[in-house]
């Protein structure tokens, strides 16, 4: 579900946009290179380990750990600034 929301998000004008695009930029690099590709790029979890040379166990606990850093980060910017 989650993965639904970040790509609508990236649509130029979207309301969550500038929220998405700080807290993905905060990331650790492995886990923004997971979650764009993963997530934004639509690859598949063989094809984004490869890449990166992770394991197959590695890449899906960095990205469990970076979806859970974005809807934290998100959500306290929903708090601090309001609903979009």
């Amino acid at each position: 579900m989650f993965y639904v929301v970040l790509a609508d998000a990236q649509r130029p004008g979207h309301p969550l946009q500038a929220a998405l695009t700080a807290a993905v930029d905060e990331l650790p690099g492995t886990w923004r290179e997971v979650v764009i590709a993963r997530d934004g790029l639509g690859r598949n979890a063989a094809d984004v380990s490869a890449r990166l040379g992770l394991t197959p166990r590695q890449q899906r606990a960095i990205l469990t750990r970076a979806r859970a850093q974005l809807r934290e980060r998100i959500a306290q910017r929903l708090v601090q600034n309001g609903p979009p």
